[in-house]
């Protein structure tokens, strides 16, 4: 499997491995993303659900999506620094709401037997840990340690396009306005940097491969993944 082609901005990642302590414990999903898609955001679905991960020791672990609870455990692979699915179970029973039906079956689709998961954990720059599970560049698993507020504003209403890019990678916005945007490699390295309010930014002199976009504005953050062509 490919390494994990994801980085957190603004954050201090913790070397992963197969005891990091900071592994175990009560994690909260915030957004899952398929491929180069938009990721899909946790907040976004009505009524609110708050899915967790319980990650033991032993890598046992439980959980809840929407209405449904599961179990499983982990193997690692320290060669490969990966955790592997050595088991998987969950109830199937139908949610009440066919938009949480609708996000189980994406959610439990990411857990397959036998599937290898490259793992991050970070620290972000107020103190709170997150946990990010891949399967493949752009199939994450996003979590925290916290579950989402009420108030938590994430800027789910920003487009970027097209994606990949050669030159001018655009950004639209029905309801933010955009003050600072800066681009980052896949390790954490600021490449670019954009103050003030713009629709685009020009991505042209950068190296082929995969690169995030944060885009900050008065109502919040948004992180986007791009590929530069």
């Amino acid at each position: 499997m490919k390494k994990l082609l994801f980085f957190v901005l603004g954050f201090i990642a913790f070397k992963s491995f197969g005891q990091n302590p900071e592994l175990f414990g009560t994690w909260y999903l915030t957004s899952y993303g398929v491929d180069l898609e938009e990721p899909s955001y946790i907040s976004n679905i009505q009524p609110p659900i708050s899915p967790f991960l319980i990650i033991e020791e032993t890598l046992d672990f439980s959980g809840e999506a929407a209405c449904n609870p599961y179990i499983g455990n982990f193997g690692y692979d320290s060669n490969s620094n990966e955790l592997i699915l050595n088991s998987f179970d969950t109830t199937l029973g139908l949610c009440d709401f066919e938009e949480h039906n609708f996000f189980e079956v994406a959610y439990f689709s990411y857990f397959n037997v036998g599937a290898g998961y490259e793992f991050l954990l970070y620290i972000d720059n107020s103190g709170n840990k997150g946990l990010i599970l891949s399967i493949d560049p752009g199939y994450d698993l996003v979590y925290q340690e916290h579950p989402l507020s009420v108030s938590e504003n994430i800027l789910n209403d920003l487009r970027i396009y097209p994606n990949p890019v050669s030159d001018q990678l655009f950004i639209t916005s029905e309801k933010s306005t955009i003050k600072t945007m800066a681009v980052f490699s896949t390790t954490g390295q600021k490449v670019l940097e954009i103050e003030g309010s713009s629709n685009s930014i020009d991505v042209s002199s950068l190296s082929k491969g995969i690169y995030f976009l944060e885009i900050n504005s008065e109502e919040g953050k948004s992180v986007q993944k791009f590929i530069k062509k």
